[in-house]
């Protein structure tokens, strides 16, 4: 029968307990959570001291007080604690052995005789110290001091290791959320900024443009904007490597820096080769003037792996409102006043000549709608394969389109041209149905691997999409996982809520959903959570960059950790070589897809090719 004492003692310890737990629900920081474990403990657990250290790796293997309380707690300031075998103490036994040191009297235990003489004199009986263990690892100790002797019962020392236990792991569930938290925030600002110069990219510049816009329309001013074309920039890099390519860059960004007004005038980088110049209350003469100003300052040579090598770039310039009043359109049309200073000049205002050019992309668009209408584009696929295992586990379908006269157009540009056209649907309408045909076909052919589809914005929001899924299901007898759509990060935070509903119907049609390009944009964790998708792809500006950038490295680093903690597989885009899929597998990436694992080829060929690769041995070909 437990006696008065003990009973006291164990509900005592309970009180503790319930309010230790009150107290880890509410932390939102770990020093937060530390600090009020100790106040805890002391308040309602009747401890003379309480503190709690962290075990560092240095070479006198410091314990590193991080919280205390209690009274004549004034020595932390001047102590020093050890885990070293050298020094021995209660506190370092329970971080060396992982095993809680209970009850050392302190009128005897010979781990305490440093203390004695002061311990007595305070009053102090007795010390237990607990180890703290967070994602596997003993990060430090929970350490308690009591007035009696006989303190630390079995029953109270069980009560105590369940709380240093769940103390353990509310720290690591904080950092965990604190390394989350810091994710998010480089996520958002890399969305923004280029990662290379620091610089505002494509998205920020847009938006600075339509505040620019909406400022000059109410003032009454004028607004200038100049596309900044950096010359020999694909000859620099693919001749003297990457490095001598990021050089360049950064070397013209702080060139046109200087020229622009601080504070005023806004610089971003909207492309691998082109900077832009947001020009605040400037007409055609002050724009002609910093155009001007600008390539002289382009003129001096730069210095790359030893040789001199010539920067000059050339300067197109597009002015509002007399240019437009969009931010897409005045980027536009300065783009295509830098073609013609390229063939004329150093720089060229945009002019109505060039109405040639919309003209051309007129053309181009009707000449894409008929290339729908008649079955005439044409369907790759670029292959993925599990990191793990080097087997393949899928492929992405990608559009092809060879004009009969201009030979073939790029993907970005007649994508481009179907979304400003209204063909976005009509094109995907013919992408689904290909896909799903050749998925068919590959099945025929006992060649089964998935095949991903990519969607956009809109085609998440057309209310036919999921009966057109569910009659080429039907169709050709799909089967579950055989076919993926992957999912542009920006496109499901339009209105997230009517995408999550029809993310989840598609679900159900046994269709595995991925995150597209994750990292561009900026998406709410809360809604990431939400999604029902199986995998997410890390962005090739964040891979091709992380042998060479932290940043970048950062970014690679927490998204693998982001999914695995949400149950999702990573993928990696943008593998151009065996030193970067190393690095991948070393962070337990799942999936990589690259030009070092296959370039894009013709659907139809796919499986031959796969069969004949280097990945060939680890083919699976079983019918399904």
């Amino acid at each position: 029968m437990i006696d008065g004492d003990a009973l006291a003692r164990v509900n005592r310890v309970l009180r503790t307990l319930r309010a230790g737990h009150r107290t880890l629900l509410r932390a939102a920081a770990e020093a937060e959570l530390v600090q009020a474990m100790c106040r805890v403990l002391v308040d309602e657990g009747g401890y003379r001291i309480v503190w709690i250290g962290y075990a560092d790796h240095d070479r006198e293997r410091t314990i590193r007080p991080v919280a205390h309380a209690g009274s004549h707690a004034s020595f932390f300031a001047d102590a020093h604690f050890s885990w070293s075998d050298d020094r021995p103490s209660v506190s370092g036994e329970a971080i060396r052995t992982g095993k809680p040191s209970i009850g050392r009297q302190l009128q005897s235990d010979p781990l305490l005789a440093r203390w004695r003489t002061d311990a007595l004199r305070r009053g102090y009986g007795s010390v237990s110290a607990f180890p703290l263990r967070a994602g596997g690892e003993i990060i430090g100790c929970l350490t308690l001091v009591a007035a009696d002797e006989a303190a630390f019962d079995e029953p109270e020392t069980a009560l105590l290791a369940e709380l240093a236990d769940d103390l353990g792991y509310g720290i690591a569930h904080l950092r965990m959320l604190a390394r989350h938290a810091e994710a998010e925030r480089t996520i958002e600002r890399m969305a923004y900024h280029d990662p290379l110069t620091g610089l505002p990219n494509r998205a920020a510049m847009r938006e600075r443009i339509t505040t620019a816009v909406a400022d000059a329309r109410e003032h009454g001013h004028a607004l200038a904007l100049l596309s900044i074309h950096i010359g020999h920039f694909d000859e620099i890099g693919d001749t003297l490597g990457h490095a001598a390519g990021d050089r360049l860059i950064t070397d013209i960004a702080e060139r046109v820096a200087a020229v622009a007004r601080s504070g005023q005038d806004a610089l971003a980088r909207i492309g691998e080769d082109e900077l832009a110049l947001l020009l605040h209350d400037a007409d055609s003469h002050r724009a002609c003037d910093v155009a001007a100003r600008i390539v002289d300052a382009l003129y001096r040579p730069v210095e790359l792996a030893g040789m001199q090598v010539d920067a000059r770039g050339v300067i197109g310039i597009a002015l509002f409102p007399g240019h437009g009043d969009e931010p897409d359109e005045l980027m536009r049309r300065a783009k295509v006043a830098m073609y013609r200073a390229s063939a004329h000049g150093h720089f060229a205002l945009y002019s109505g000549l060039h109405d040639d050019e919309r003209r051309r992309r007129l053309g181009l668009i009707g000449d894409l709608r008929r290339a729908i209408d008649a079955d005439e584009l044409t369907l790759y696929c670029q292959p993925k394969v599990a990191i793990d295992t080097s087997r393949f586990c899928g492929a992405e379908a990608l559009m092809r389109w060879k004009h009969p006269e201009q030979g073939m157009v790029s993907p970005a540009v007649f994508v481009e041209l179907a979304e400003s056209a209204g063909l976005i649907t009509p094109l995907t309408h013919w992408v689904l149905e290909a896909a799903f045909r050749e998925r068919h076909r590959w099945h025929a052919a006992s060649f089964d691997q998935p095949l991903a589809v990519n969607l956009s914005a809109r085609d998440l929001h057309d209310p036919r999409l999921v009966d057109r899924v569910r009659d080429l299901i039907a169709t050709w007898g799909t089967q579950d996982g055989w076919m993926e759509f992957e999912l542009t990060e920006s496109a499901l935070m339009v209105d997230p809520e009517t995408v999550i509903e029809t993310l989840g119907r598609l679900r159900d049609l046994g269709i595995e959903l991925m995150v597209d390009d994750y990292g561009t944009g900026y998406s709410s964790l809360r809604y990431l959570q939400q999604l029902p998708v199986s995998s997410i792809k890390i962005d090739q500006s964040f891979v091709r960059r992380m042998l060479d950038d932290p940043e970048s490295a950062a970014i690679v680093r927490s998204t693998v950790e982001l999914c695995h903690a949400l149950h999702m597989r990573a993928i990696a885009e943008g593998v151009e070589n065996e030193p970067v899929f190393d690095a991948l597998s070393a962070l337990g990436c799942d999936a990589a897809q690259g030009y070092y694992v296959g370039k894009p080829l013709p659907v139809t060929d796919f499986p031959e090719w796969a069969r004949a690769s280097r990945w060939a041995s680890v083919v699976q070909t079983s019918v399904t």
